[in-house]
């Protein structure tokens, strides 16, 4: 667990540092996606694709509702559609409703690219976060296989092959 919360703090780092060196790129980092990260840590992959997905899902209804009207009643249907979501996938993920509310605060140029940048940013994570579960298991194995002494040359080059 602590390498997996050393991996997701390195890369909402890199995040931060790349959304502020590229201005293309500033929507990559959102604050909610440290409350996403913290989430991915004990889910399965299943999981953090339904919250992927629903987040995607109410970030563009957010997205399409605040190009209509950046109002109260677009807010007010943005928030009601994404704790439906919530409900309907029955997740426990917080998260995905403030990730609607995204370009309220973000007044975006374009309606796609918050979206984008947040499916971009999540799927990422989730990425990060899937190897690094699985670094333990890959480390342990190359450790099995260079360090074993009992190994004979012809078996490790079979191993190789």
């Amino acid at each position: 667990m602590v390498f997996r919360s050393i991996v997701l703090c390195l890369y909402l780092a890199s995040l931060y540092g790349l959304s502020h060196q590229m201005d293309e790129l500033r929507m990559v980092f959102y604050p909610t996606l440290g409350a996403f990260g913290f989430l991915f840590l004990v889910r399965s992959v299943k999981e953090m694709f339904k919250i992927v997905s629903a987040a995607v899902l109410a970030v563009t209804v957010g997205s399409l509702l605040y190009a209509l009207s950046s109002g109260m009643l677009s807010f007010f249907v943005t928030a009601l559609m994404a704790v439906m979501f919530i409900q309907k996938l029955r997740l426990n993920a917080a998260p995905v409703v403030a990730v609607s509310f995204v370009p309220f605060f973000a007044n975006p140029a374009d309606i796609w690219s918050i979206p984008l940048s947040v499916c971009g940013s999540l799927l990422g994570l989730m990425l990060t976060m899937v190897l690094a579960a699985q670094a333990p298991v890959v480390v342990r194995l190359l450790a099995q296989w260079k360090l074993n002494p009992f190994r004979t040359k012809s078996a490790r080059l079979d191993v190789a092959e």
